[in-house]
């Protein structure tokens, strides 16, 4: 099922968006008994929950790669160049009701100093058979530039593999839609 924040940017019309969301929020993803992890740290980046003290680093890094990220992500036009920080600070509140909700997970990438917004990693139920979890994540056109995609991509399925319940795990769209089994 799709989520359903994607949905309605994908082009489906208001009730069908509607519709999405209520099977999101009655959909189970991860045992109720499985801690959450509160994220992970390397040498080049972190994770935390993303929550509203982001909101600003997060809009400014968006911003600033907006271009960049349409053409790697093909996320139909996402971000918008006419994306507001309230806007912004909606999405993130969705993201924070889903985490909470244990529907979907979204962590906020950011420099190993917390001062800036390096980009951001969705967890969300596979759409498809053939994995658990589907991955969505992005990075600022620096960390691209200088190589790190695939550095943040193993370090990724290495949290996964570690800390989460999950046999298989999916990245659509980096690579192909090709599972990582533990």
């Amino acid at each position: 099922m799709i989520h359903p924040c994607y949905s309605f940017a994908l082009g489906a019309d208001l009730l069908t968006t509607m519709i999405a969301a209520v099977l999101w929020s009655q959909a189970s993803f991860v045992a109720d008994d499985f801690v959450v992890p509160e994220g992970m740290r390397n040498a080049v980046f972190k994770l935390e929950p993303l929550t509203l003290q982001h909101a600003v680093m997060d809009f400014e890094a968006v911003k600033q790669n907006a271009a960049f990220l349409r053409d790697t992500l093909q996320w139909d036009g996402w971000p918008a160049d006419d994306l507001t920080p309230e806007q912004n600070q909606r999405d993130i509140g969705l993201h924070m009701r889903e985490h909470r909700a244990r529907r979907a997970f979204t962590y906020t990438m950011l420099s190993t100093d917390g001062t800036r917004v390096l980009g951001c990693v969705y967890i969300v139920p596979a759409e498809k058979p053939g994995a658990e979890a589907w991955v969505y994540f992005w990075t600022i056109r620096e960390l691209h530039d200088a190589g790190k995609t695939p550095l943040v991509r193993r370090a990724l399925q290495r949290w996964l593999n570690e800390s989460w319940p999950f046999s298989r795990v999916a990245f659509p769209g980096r690579g192909g839609s090709k599972s990582t089994q533990r």
